[in-house]
């Protein structure tokens, strides 16, 4: 085939309507991601009154939680559930959501926050598997499941871009500054971040009768 029906091939994707849901959701699940990533140190620290290696303690456990979230994603998703996405989206983003409740509004203790941390590790983790690879190449045509994958990147990393500039106006707009001493409200961007996730939650168990492609 020649570049031209190639290209119009490939942006036949924009034409079904569930990529769309798809690409909606993980940019709302990105938001979410790079928060705890960009300023989970920060919060840990003058929130919760964590020591800088503490924080970075925490945040790595999430990451090591990732791991977990994207090989046991695909495990549930398969077997327990016949391969059939939306009812383990559905499951992770819960999973994910009550980890970011103990984040934000759990005991002040190490091991409340280590298990908040790694419920968000997997859940947010087997999210990102199942919006940008899994469910993606699920709905897509084979022939542009590639190209599939690339949106959904695409709209992933705007996501990721818009939640640095909403999330430092919204840490700066609850900064106060008396002498030398700063304090934070961090009520608003935590608001942003968890409505963010139980949004992408929701869009990608919207899928539920979505019926996959050839």
């Amino acid at each position: 085939p020649d570049a031209k029906s190639v290209l119009g091939l490939q942006f036949s994707i924009l034409r079904i309507p569930a990529i769309w849901v798809l690409c909606l959701a993980s940019a709302l699940t990105y938001v979410t991601r790079y928060a705890i990533n960009s300023w989970g140190v920060l919060y840990l620290q003058e929130a919760r009154g964590f020591s800088l290696p503490a924080a970075g303690t925490l945040l790595m456990i999430s990451t090591l939680a990732g791991i977990v979230g994207a090989i046991s994603f695909g495990l549930v998703s398969d077997k327990v559930f016949n391969g059939r996405r939306p009812p383990a989206n559905l499951l992770f983003g819960v999973l994910e959501l009550i980890g970011l409740c103990l984040i934000f509004f759990g005991p002040t203790n190490m091991p409340v926050l280590v298990i908040g941390m790694l419920l968000f590790g997997m859940g947010m983790t087997g999210m990102v598997t199942s919006l940008g690879g899994l469910f993606a190449v699920d709905i897509a045509p084979k022939r542009v499941a590639g190209a599939a994958m690339g949106v959904i990147g695409i709209f992933s990393y705007i996501g990721a871009g818009i939640q640095e500039q909403v999330s430092g106006s919204l840490i700066e707009k609850g900064m106060t500054v008396v002498g030398d001493v700063r304090t934070y409200d961090f009520g608003p961007v935590i608001g942003f971040w968890i409505g963010c996730s139980v949004l992408a939650t929701l869009l990608a168990t919207s899928l539920w009768r979505t019926k996959l492609r050839d």
